[in-house]
């Protein structure tokens, strides 16, 4: 059913936010715990701990915000030592992504080769949203971490990506421990991070299709700034792939779209600041059926 509470209009909350005002009153409200520890509100908590159990966290499988007690779970607005009970989802869990790009000259001429190698379409081509969040002052940023909400192919996804304990993020493939969790509402999200200080700081968007041996992944992306395609899986199948592709080493990439962004800005001169089709000044292609 309807709920005017819940932010219905712009895509994760980008325009009017005046009905952050009740996730606002919730947020500053101190609760008492079990042996008398009084939570601080979220406001005043430190943003990086609850980023972190935001997403060690399985918390954000509810339909939106609806003024129920399911609608804000309490460990999300009241957790200065991130330790709460029921599933977690922490950083021990989260994978090591492993993975090159490379840009595409003729994308019909990669899917036939991927065919022919023997990986198959196994999500047809789709438009991708990405949004970045970060505090004020880009902490996440100076530590080399992102968290990301994600619209593709009908799902939000919430991601958070950091580099790995060795400190080594890129060698010949680029190396990201990366912890993610499917959404139910990803605008509803959205407004709990702006409600703790974190904001949109990047979008970015392209076409997506995936492709996979079931063994490893390659997905290739229509983007603002041409095809790319990226190779994901262990490092020995990403080499074994890309020599099948006759990709030589120099064709071989581990820089982030928002990287390859800031290089297309610098060669450009471009005022863009966000790598979305309009922002970019790209007519945005059409889905396959119109």
């Amino acid at each position: 059913m309807y709920d005017q509470r819940i932010p219905r209009g712009p895509l994760l909350g980008f325009k009017d936010r005046g009905y952050r005002s009740w996730i606002q009153r919730i947020c500053t409200q101190p609760v008492d715990r079990l042996g008398g520890k009084r939570d601080c509100p979220a406001a005043m908590q430190d943003c990086g701990c609850l980023i972190e159990c935001a997403l060690r966290l399985r918390l954000f499988h509810v339909a939106g915000i609806h003024m129920k007690a399911q609608g804000l779970h309490l460990s999300i607005i009241n957790a200065p030592d991130c330790q709460p009970g029921g599933v977690v989802y922490s950083r021990a869990m989260g994978a090591i992504e492993t993975e090159i790009k490379f840009r595409v000259a003729d994308t019909a001429a990669l899917e036939a080769k991927l065919s022919s190698i023997g990986l198959q379409l196994i999500t047809p081509r789709s438009f991708e949203s990405n949004v970045l969040y970060d505090t004020a002052d880009r902490s996440l940023r100076s530590k080399r971490e992102l968290v990301r909400i994600r619209s593709y192919a009908g799902r939000w996804i919430l991601t958070h990506k950091r580099v790995p304990d060795s400190g080594v993020g890129e060698d010949r493939h680029k190396h990201r421990v990366e912890t993610e969790t499917e959404l139910s509402d990803g605008t509803a999200l959205a407004e709990v991070f702006l409600s703790i200080g974190l904001i949109p700081v990047f979008r970015y968007e392209k076409w997506r299709s995936e492709w996979s041996d079931g063994e490893g992944h390659c997905v290739v992306d229509e983007t603002p700034l041409g095809v790319f395609a990226e190779l994901e899986g262990k490092p020995d199948w990403i080499d074994r792939v890309a020599e099948r592709l006759d990709l030589t080493p120099e064709e071989r990439l581990t820089l982030s779209y928002g990287r390859l962004f800031d290089l297309w800005r610098e060669q450009t001169g471009s005022t863009a600041q966000d790598l979305t089709f309009d922002a970019v000044g790209i007519e945005m292609p059409r889905a396959k059926s119109e």
